[in-house]
């Protein structure tokens, strides 16, 4: 019950920052008037008019943030149905105003590796939904462009976070994203050690 509530705030406040941006795309776009007309003059209805046909200016186009502006493509629709996981989790980063802002290093593990490629440490089946890191707190939630919203329900060995700092810098993460294959994260650009920008989102 509480994720349901929180998730119902989550949802409002983040229409309502979507409503806010068109609002914004809508006040840059100028309306051109005769010179010397009146506003309310029965003479500029046709203009007015005229301006309805411009092109419809989406939230997400006026975003510039990659995460904010999948964020509110996702919650429109965009891509399809959301699990409820995932419409939580992007509602949940717009409302704490999140961005894709925190060195993260990647990796990846998949079926291929055995058993750890196919279970978390707590027995539960890896899916798209898995990620693992040492330094994220359980079941907080990390996006990026290459792996799209992931939720924290792994670990793995502490060595990996020295060498994402090395490659990252102090600030850096290491997080491990899981794949249902080693094709499909190639494929996703997710081979060997790759340092991104990324959005991490607790709740």
């Amino acid at each position: 019950m509480r994720e349901l509530r929180l998730f119902r705030l989550a949802l409002t406040t983040a229409l309502t920052i979507a409503l806010a941006a068109a609002v914004l795309c809508w006040a840059d776009t100028e309306l051109l008037l005769e010179p010397g007309s009146e506003v309310g003059n029965a003479e500029e209805v046709p203009a007015l008019t005229q301006a309805t046909d411009a092109p419809v200016v989406e939230p997400w186009q006026c975003e510039t943030d990659p995460f904010r502006r999948c964020a509110l493509k996702a919650l429109a629709g965009e891509f399809g149905d959301l699990h409820e996981w995932q419409r939580l989790a992007y509602a949940a980063g717009l409302l704490q105003g999140c961005t894709a802002s925190w060195p993260l290093v990647l990796t990846q593990y998949n079926p291929g590796e055995g058993r750890q490629g196919q279970v978390d440490r707590y027995g539960r089946k890896c899916t798209m939904r898995t990620a693992a890191s040492n330094l994220l707190p359980r079941y907080s939630y990390v996006w990026t462009e290459l792996s799209g919203m992931r939720q924290v329900l792994d670990c793995g060995s502490r060595a990996n976070d020295p060498k994402a700092r090395r490659i990252g810098g102090a600030r850096a993460i290491w997080v491990d994203v899981w794949m249902p294959s080693a094709r499909a994260a190639r494929r996703a650009g997710l081979d060997g050690w790759t340092l991104c920008k990324g959005t991490v989102i607790e709740l």
